[in-house]
């Protein structure tokens, strides 16, 4: 890097940091308790001297010394590479700062309170006294906001600016993922890693309601339900369970049995989506009542389905213990049914990008007949059994014996 480059990047960090602290040191929107009438004293004048003078001051100076070392040449445009830099370390900051006043404080500042707290911080709002945390009351926002509050938000925003105007070093796919390898066969159901659906369904097209009662451990297994019962708007009650981290690329493996019942959908996949405020991308092993013979391999990326195929489990998915597995990486997924490649896909606009949570689901539906057969409940529940799952994650060692991992590896 020449001197020029070096100088520049210097000014750039300095004038971040002089921006941020605009935000840190927070001076009330509230004439009433303006700094200038002294309030709180020699703190109330410092922090004035501070935001107003020292920081207001010197972000356009640096800014403006920035621009001429980086666009040294005037009409010569450097290369993308600092184009993009320069817009999230000079330009987009100057735009605030650089105007006069701090009418576009408030805006930022709302910005930080949303996405730290929800939508909701937008009512007025005051220090609780039982958890000292922001909670809703009368009154003029920034009049009521006790000091700690404040000075939280004040932090968020800090965050907030750092977020945008720092280089992010991790791809997408490494922000989104918070899940690590794990393998469980469920002595128990770990509540940390687990969430169990409960009062809902997922649209007119499911027959049962999803019931937290339907999912219970029993001879060293995992076991989900469907059984008659009147529960919501449904006559019968389901089950679904779900990771409460989401997990990228990497392999995906389950022990299981599904259940017997034409009707009904015995599924292991991987689910992201509008809920979660994300595209919806999925990856699925389904085994359909009407033919527990076969399972059906799928994945959507950003809705979009259509990737469907069917493949022979020996023996009936109903009559015993099978393993399903799937390995994603970012150029290539593979599905696997008892250790054989059952369906491989390389093509980038039919593999899911987005980091997603596991699930396990038991369900039925009156009218996707064409697809899972005419439902016709038994007058029995109906039971899936799942005796493993597990996740490594890409470079990590195989996690138990049978795991595909060790064979492939």
């Amino acid at each position: 890097m020449n001197v020029t480059a070096n100088v520049s990047s210097r000014i750039d960090l300095i004038r971040v940091v002089l921006s941020s602290g605009i935000v840190f040191v927070h001076i009330s929107l509230d004439t009433h308790m303006s700094p200038s009438k002294g309030a709180y004293g020699f703190f109330d004048w410092l922090g004035a001297f501070l935001r107003e003078r020292f920081f207001r001051v010197g972000v356009p100076r640096l800014s403006a010394v920035s621009r001429y070392l980086s666009f040294p040449n005037g009409a010569a445009l450097p290369d993308a590479k600092i184009i993009s830099r320069k817009t999230k370390t000079v330009i987009l900051p100057s735009l605030p700062w650089n105007r006069s006043g701090s009418d576009l404080y408030p805006v930022f500042y709302r910005l930080a309170a949303v996405r730290a707290h929800g939508p909701e911080v937008l009512l007025p709002r005051a220090a609780s006294p039982r958890t000292g945390a922001c909670v809703a009351s009368k009154g003029d926002l920034m009049t009521t906001l006790k000091k700690s509050c404040v000075q939280g938000l004040g932090l968020v925003s800090l965050a907030l600016m750092s977020a945008f105007f720092l280089p992010q070093a991790a791809s997408a796919e490494d922000a989104q993922q918070s899940g690590t390898s794990f393998v469980d066969n469920f002595e128990r159901i770990d509540t940390g890693r687990w969430y169990i659906s409960d009062g809902w369904n997922n649209g007119p097209h499911q027959n049962c309601t999803w019931s937290k009662n339907q999912v219970s451990i029993k001879d060293g297994m995992l076991q989900l339900q469907f059984v008659q019962s009147k529960l919501g708007e449904r006559n019968y009650a389901c089950a679904e369970i779900q990771t409460t981290k989401r997990y990228g690329y990497g392999t995906y493996e389950a022990r299981y049995r599904t259940a017997t019942g034409s009707g009904l959908n015995s599924a292991f996949f991987t689910y992201i989506g509008p809920t979660d405020k994300k595209p919806h991308d999925e990856i699925d092993f389904e085994v359909l009542g009407k033919n527990p013979g076969q399972v059906q391999v799928n994945q959507y990326i950003s809705a979009k389905g259509g990737n469907e195929k069917l493949t022979t489990v020996a023996g009936g998915a109903n009559q015993g213990f099978n393993d399903y597995a799937f390995i994603w990486e970012k150029d290539r997924l593979r599905y696997y049914v008892n250790g054989k490649l059952v369906q491989e896909v390389t093509d980038p606009s039919k593999i899911p990008t987005n980091a997603q949570k596991i699930f396990f689901s038991l369900w039925g539906s009156d009218t996707l007949s064409g697809w899972m057969g005419k439902f016709a409940y038994s007058g029995e529940p109906a039971t899936m059994q799942i005796k493993r799952v597990a996740f490594t994650a890409p470079g990590d060692k195989c996690l138990f014996p049978e795991s595909i991992t060790c064979k492939i590896n």
